[in-house]
């Protein structure tokens, strides 16, 4: 029973040193050689860097690949890095990519104004370089297409919901006083629908407050009311200006003499 015992002490001893050990390693290494921050024991501990890496700018970092080289803190390979193509720091264009170290445009692409573009799809080079596409287009497989919700007349796309000049059906024009909404050519709200078309009956002497309700000659609209310029007097139901009316003078059916003339509404 004492023999197991104190083997069973020694055991537990050499355990004990063993742990002492290994975490005196890991104190050493782990503090003054983090990866990826520097060492405060100086140059990466005096070059105490593990196996596999390297000191970079007093930090250990692990080592590059054999096909790779070092720019700055990074592994990159320069044949395939787009931001390192073919050496550090030299970086490929928009659309570009990194082949054998070369920047390259994928197949089928273009170099326009020295930029990768997609033919198939650019607005501004939709087939070639240089054509355009307009603002109701989109480049469609290399052809500027109208949008879906819209329709191709007169080489134009338009909207036949909304277009007050292709309403409903290309070339079907709703007029100067029309709105088109929802394919039919509608009044805008403040109008009405006369059959000489779209009417302000507010101000409109030939519809004022309806349809074909004419004021007379020299009449005006106003609200929707026939009246007579400001100054002037209805007479005969004509609205007459008296202040150099010759029959009606300053006020109706006062007439000037032969030989008079009616000025500032008095017979001179």
């Amino acid at each position: 029973m004492e023999n197991r015992r104190r083997a069973h002490l020694k055991v537990r001893w050499f355990l004990r040193i063993a742990f002492g050990f290994l975490l005196g390693v890991l104190t050493l290494y782990g503090s003054a050689c983090d990866l990826n921050a520097p060492t405060p024991l100086g140059p990466c501990g005096n070059g105490a860097c593990p196996k596999d890496s390297v000191c970079v700018g007093q930090t250990c970092v692990p080592k590059c690949r054999s096909r790779e080289s070092r720019c700055a803190s990074q592994c990159v390979d320069l044949k395939t890095s787009s931001n390192h193509c073919g050496a550090c720091g030299q970086s490929c264009r928009s659309g570009e990519y990194c082949q054998n170290g070369r920047c390259r445009c994928p197949q089928d692409w273009l170099i326009c104004n020295d930029t990768c573009v997609n033919p198939q799809v650019h607005q501004k080079h939709c087939g070639g370089c240089g054509k355009v596409c307009g603002t109701n287009n989109r480049c469609l497989n290399g052809v500027c297409a109208c949008l879906p919700h819209q329709t191709t007349c007169n080489k134009q796309c338009v909207d036949l919901l909304t277009d007050p000049k292709n309403c409903g059906l290309c070339g079907s024009s709703c007029g100067a006083r029309n709105t088109c909404k929802q394919g039919s050519c509608v009044c805008a709200s403040n109008q009405h629908s006369c059959s000489t078309g779209c009417v302000d009956v507010t101000k409109d002497p030939k519809h004022c407050g309806g349809c074909h309700i004419q004021c007379g000659k020299s009449y005006l609209c106003k609200d929707g009311k026939c009246l007579c310029p400001s100054g002037w007097q209805i007479c005969n139901s004509i609205c007459t200006e008296i202040e150099t009316n010759n029959k009606h003078c300053g006020r109706c059916g006062k007439s000037c003499d032969t030989g008079k003339s009616c000025r500032s509404g008095q017979c001179q």
